[in-house]
């Protein structure tokens, strides 16, 4: 399975890279979904990618709004 995803690497630093491989079975009450759109939030994730947020560490990937396909 191939999967591609954004990491923030370091302050204002961001990378695309491509995983393949396998990953963990699917539990019980889980399912595969195929994301077909996904939004990086203008308020929190740039607000961590720019390095204001003393919470966040890097490298880190983005993420919790998307629209998928199971």
């Amino acid at each position: 399975m191939k999967n591609t995803s954004v990491l923030f690497t370091g302050p204002n630093q961001v990378e695309v890279r491509a995983i393949e491989g396998d990953f963990l079975p699917l539990g019980e009450h889980e399912a595969l979904i195929r994301t077909r759109y996904s939004l990086i939030s203008a308020g929190t994730e740039l607000a961590c990618l720019s390095g204001v947020e003393a919470w966040f560490s890097f490298p880190q990937t983005p993420g919790y709004a998307s629209i998928g396909e199971v």
